[in-house]
């Protein structure tokens, strides 16, 4: 089974159903594991603001996230119309993410 993230999760469906419906936990896997090859996930406490939406994520999240996804949201308006592929950083990237990586100062 593979997660959100792209790793191999030893969770049922339900485990995982769970965790994504719940808004008091959260999963978070990487590949820095102890066991080389083997990949980690770890079931924590969420972000207070997990599943909100709205006035209620404004409400709920710190005033730094709020700014921040305003910020992102504006810098992704501005290459909204880009369409294509670029080669940049010597990989192929979609020509809208270079964009938005440029304005960032990326």
């Amino acid at each position: 089974m593979t997660s959100s993230y792209g790793v191999d999760v030893k969770a049922g469906l339900k485990d995982l159903a769970m965790v994504r419906h719940d808004p008091t936990i959260r999963m978070t896997c990487s590949p820095l594991g102890n066991v080389p090859g083997e990949r980690t996930c770890v079931v924590g406490g969420a972000v207070s603001w997990k599943g909100a939406k709205g006035d209620d994520f404004i409400n709920k999240a710190p005033t730094a996230v709020v700014d921040g996804l305003r910020q992102a949201k504006a810098i992704a308006a501005q290459c909204e119309n880009l369409k294509g592929t670029v080669i940049y950083g010597g990989k192929v990237q979609t020509a809208r993410s270079v964009c938005m990586m440029k304005k960032a100062g990326k």
